[in-house]
């Protein structure tokens, strides 16, 4: 019961704190896209292997979704703090295939814009290069 009151809290907090659309070139959408259908895959990684994941375009304050496949979305909201540093908010919700919440789990960390990441959530790896557009 106590788990169950713990999903319900943090999803609450997700859906108080992220925005809920947003709207992104096509060039951008295809960059999503590229990431999205790599993480699904399971074979995105920044590591010594990829030294340039894609870029990924984000709208400071601005939340953008990545559909990882059957229920998985990873939300990614950008704050720009100052010219060298990016706080990247992630939340990736997981849900039956009703629908329902499963799993909500987020995080949060700053990196400099332009800088490949990789973030690895629930045994998905998730690797991009952000670039903060107007």
């Amino acid at each position: 019961m106590g788990m169950t009151n713990l999903t319900v809290i943090l999803a609450a907090l997700a859906i108080a704190w992220l925005p809920a659309s947003c709207s992104k070139s096509q060039n951008s959408k295809a960059a999503l896209a590229r990431v999205a259908s790599k993480a699904a895959a399971g074979n995105v990684s920044a590591s010594a292997n990829t030294k340039d994941p894609d870029e990924l375009s984000l709208t400071n304050n601005l939340e953008t979704s990545i559909h990882l496949g059957p229920g998985k979305i990873c939300r990614i909201t950008p704050v720009l703090l100052d010219s060298r540093n990016l706080q990247l908010t992630m939340a990736l919700e997981i849900r039956k295939a009703g629908g329902q919440l499963q799993g909500l789990i987020i995080g949060q960390f700053v990196t400099p814009p332009g800088r490949p990441v990789e973030v690895v959530i629930e045994k998905t790896d998730i690797a991009f290069t952000p670039v903060i557009v107007d």
